[in-house]
């Protein structure tokens, strides 16, 4: 029972984790983005 409790405790972290980096991913993605489509606001 404690090895199941904490394989589902490591896959809930690593889905965070996942998550977490995806966001990141998706932010720096859209942050570039959003200078190379306007590049005269600076």
């Amino acid at each position: 029972l404690m090895a199941v409790v904490e394989n589902e405790s490591t896959s809930k972290d690593e889905a965070r984790r996942i998550t977490l980096k995806t966001i990141l991913i998706e932010e720096a993605s859209y942050s570039m983005d959003f200078r190379n489509n306007y590049p005269y606001d600076r």
